[in-house]
């Protein structure tokens, strides 16, 4: 009897964790003459400044040992500015002197937002490169509208409960859009896990308000027939009302708006592949974010940069950013050098016709 040939085992797929190798004192030097330059220049420079921040932290982003790029100029991202600050002037004007307009311009506005997002996701993928080959975004203007605009309408119907579903959509419709190359990203998430995680944040939110009332009953309490109260106006006393709540608020969203959105890039991430390869195999990523520590460090962060009024604002970028690229890894289904190969001789034949519409993206 002929023995069967034996069918080639897969290698098992190779690990590439992302990597940050920037540091807090490389980025504050950046960051100040930034700073420094763009109020000499009434903001003129802040078009560079956001191309020189870019590039310090894209090319400090490491995978497989290979950094990443932002690839375009001052002068691209300025002349995109110079139209958005130009459309706001004549929106300002024409529904100053004319508030009749406001409506259909309003329109205009809703159904030219969609175009707008589209062409802004795809300008900052396409500048984006790893190892000489460009991402790509392919969204389309129905799809946008559809769910960003018009699917909000039923959800707030249904009272938010339709919110993890409406996530969902929109990130497996963000995440299918993009391209590596020619390579198309796919997206497999159980929409129970997005409920799971809507659940929990609104869990998380309900336990930090328990301690949060139970400390303003107290004050309350403890102040009730003191002369503290008794030494502020009606008016005072409302004023210090309103900014305890005010307060409790914001530090309530701080924390809880991270704290979810650490869970959904966790949950996309974790069920996102790249295909397109020659043999089929998909490549896949993980993510092991904490959302606790994630919401820890953005509410930390804040209270840093608010204490030193803004001198700890590039501690902190370089704090968060170094810790969520330090939980995603990309794992190789095959030789990284192959694929992009692969990618790089698919889309070198469009390079030339990208970068052209570069500018026409940014400034449209």
């Amino acid at each position: 009897m002929t023995d069967l040939p034996t069918p080639p085992v897969s290698p098992p797929p190779m690990a590439h964790p992302l990597r940050f190798t920037g540091s807090t004192a490389g980025y504050f030097r950046l960051w100040l003459v930034n700073l420094l330059l763009s109020v000499a220049t009434l903001g003129v420079w802040s078009a560079w400044a956001k191309v020189r921040t870019k590039k310090y932290f894209y090319g400090h982003t490491r995978l497989a040992g290979s950094a990443f790029d932002y690839d375009t100029t001052g002068w691209v991202i300025l002349k995109g500015r110079a139209v958005a600050v130009a459309v706001i002037a004549v929106w300002s004007v024409l529904t100053g002197f004319a508030p009749l307009a406001a409506l259909p311009l309003g329109a205009v506005v809703f159904f030219g937002l969609p175009w707008i997002i589209n062409r802004g996701l795809r300008f900052n993928a396409r500048v984006t490169v790893w190892r000489n080959v460009r991402f790509d975004f392919q969204g389309s203007y129905g799809r946008t509208l559809l769910y960003f605009f018009v699917l909000i309408i039923p959800v707030y119907m249904t009272g938010l409960l339709g919110l993890p579903w409406l996530q969902r959509a929109r990130s497996r419709y963000l995440t299918e859009s993009y391209r590596f190359g020619t390579a198309p990203f796919h997206l497999t998430a159980d929409l129970g896990e997005f409920y799971a995680a809507y659940l929990r944040t609104v869990l998380a939110g309900v336990l930090m308000l328990i301690p949060a009332i139970g400390i303003g009953v107290g004050l309350a309490v403890g102040l009730d027939g003191s002369t503290v109260l008794d030494s502020l106006n009606s008016d005072q006393a409302a004023g210090v009302t309103l900014v305890a709540i005010y307060a409790g608020i914001f530090v309530l969203t701080a924390t809880v708006l991270p704290y979810l959105r650490a869970q959904i890039l966790a949950l996309t991430l974790n069920g996102t592949t790249l295909g397109g390869s020659a043999t089929g195999r998909l490549h896949r990523f993980s993510c092991t974010l904490s959302p606790v520590r994630y919401a820890w460090i953005c509410l930390s962060n804040l209270a840093a940069v608010a204490v030193s009024l803004g001198l700890l604002m590039p501690w902190a970028t370089v704090r968060l950013h170094r810790y969520t690229v330090g939980a995603i890894t990309a794992h190789a289904a095959e030789d990284l050098d192959g694929f992009v190969s692969a990618q790089e001789t698919a889309s070198g034949v469009i390079s030339s016709e990208i970068m052209d519409l570069e500018g026409i993206s940014v400034a449209l």
